[in-house]
């Protein structure tokens, strides 16, 4: 049999720690996407080659962190910047400086004249799309966009700038054997040697066709693992929600609803129809966050709440009124939150750091146990915060992204939240 070795592009992340032959390796770790068979080719060089381009791109001391990525991203920012102001240039008829309506207007003209059979309303888009195309930088609305005008990102692209970087730069973080933030050449070569070791099955320091296609076979499956993970997710909330609706048709209160845990119970409640999770009430069960929906050592548990509102679902009132029943599981993996969103069809909002997932709440309060609606903190009697971002509004369920303005990707916490009543 003809033997091949498998030269490995790192620019994504793979799904969890799987075993295969031998070996367990933390599939954490950016993942192979393009797979170029080589023949002939060595365990050596198969590591010299991304050493190279790790030295290639690392800082001065062969190392990736998080300042090496904030700086990329500030690069990212900086080009984006001369790329707006270069695009627009040709505008400027009189090299003043300035960028006027009349200019744009007669720079639009030259480029209809180029076309011979055009109709006149046709021409008067074009110059109306090339006029709103520069005007939409004209900060102070005085008709002028200057250059410093133009240097200006909006957000959107500025977060779009940042997502590059992130996309291409952060998977090299998923080497940081030591989880100091730091990735070493050292930490990168030690894994490589690990990442080849679990796909080479026979310990023959050549990939074979067979042993590509059980690693591809893997990867594939724990893929579906993560979709499956992410519906666990929105399963239990829903569930919890139908003995919620069960409570309300037996006429209780959505205002007398308790969210107490069992083991916060002590002894058998006056009223205990109006606890969720006890037998004479919802009858719902309690039950802890799946481990792997969770980051680790995070010791996140659910949190019911109802301090908080939801721009667009149910009222929109300035008082407590229009806050929402809503169940948050904080500390929530990114990679989870990114599978959810990427299933909801969430797609869009502020993204200032980059890492995939937008910014949703107002104050970005971490939802925990003490804001939970219970028989210690009933009703709805204050408001904490609200989920007023792109792409969240009106949605009844998403995860969002609380240090989303601190520039630095991947840190989270990130947060899942799902609607149980809307008002």
């Amino acid at each position: 049999m003809k033997k091949y070795l498998i030269t490995i592009i790192f620019c994504g992340f793979i799904a969890p720690s799987m075993t295969l032959g031998q070996n367990s390796v933390n599939l954490q770790n950016p993942f192979i996407s393009r797979n170029t068979f080589k023949k002939l080719d060595t365990l050596d060089f198969f590591i010299k080659r991304n050493q190279e381009r790790f030295i290639e791109i690392s800082n001065e001391e062969k190392e990736i962190n998080d300042d090496w990525l904030q700086k990329k991203r500030e690069e990212a920012v900086h080009d984006a910047r001369k790329a707006q102001l270069l695009s627009n240039l040709v505008y400027d008829d009189n090299f003043d400086r300035q960028i006027t309506k009349q200019e744009i207007e007669a720079s639009a003209h030259k480029k209809i004249k180029t076309f011979n059979k055009i109709q006149d309303t046709k021409k008067e888009k074009i110059i109306e799309d090339a006029i709103d195309s520069v005007m939409k930088f004209d900060a102070n609305q005085d008709a002028i966009v200057t250059y410093v005008e133009l240097l200006e990102l909006t957000s959107r692209d500025k977060a779009a700038a940042y997502t590059r970087v992130t996309k291409a730069y952060e998977p090299y973080l998923g080497f940081d054997a030591n989880k100091d933030r730091t990735v070493t050449v050292d930490e990168f070569t030690n894994e490589l040697k690990r990442i080849f070791s679990y796909a080479d099955t026979n310990n023959d320091q050549v990939i074979d066709q067979d042993e590509y296609n059980a690693f591809q076979e893997q990867r594939y499956k724990s893929r579906d693992t993560q979709k499956v993970t992410s519906v666990s997710l929105t399963e239990y909330p829903s569930r919890i929600r139908t003995s919620i609706v069960r409570m309300i048709i037996n006429r209780a209160k959505v205002e007398d609803l308790y969210f107490d845990p069992p083991k916060e119970i002590a002894s058998l409640p006056e009223n205990s129809s109006t606890y969720v999770f006890h037998n004479q009430g919802g009858g719902a069960t309690y039950v802890e966050p799946e481990k792997s929906l969770i980051v680790e050592g995070s010791d996140a548990s659910w949190v019911f709440t109802s301090a908080w509102k939801i721009d667009k679902i149910g009222t929109s009132s300035e008082d407590t009124s229009g806050n929402e029943i809503i169940a948050f599981l904080p500390h929530v993996k990114k990679e989870v939150c990114l599978n959810l969103n990427s299933d909801l069809k969430l797609k869009g909002g502020l993204d200032e750091d980059g890492d995939g997932i937008p910014k949703g709440s107002k104050h970005n309060i971490l939802p925990e146990f003490s804001h939970g609606m219970m028989k210690s903190n009933p009703g709805f009697s204050t408001s904490v915060d609200i989920i007023v971002n792109e792409p969240f509004v009106g949605q009844p369920f998403g995860c969002y992204d609380l240090s989303d303005s601190n520039g630095k990707a991947g840190d989270g916490p990130y947060v899942y939240y799902h609607v149980m009543v809307e008002r």
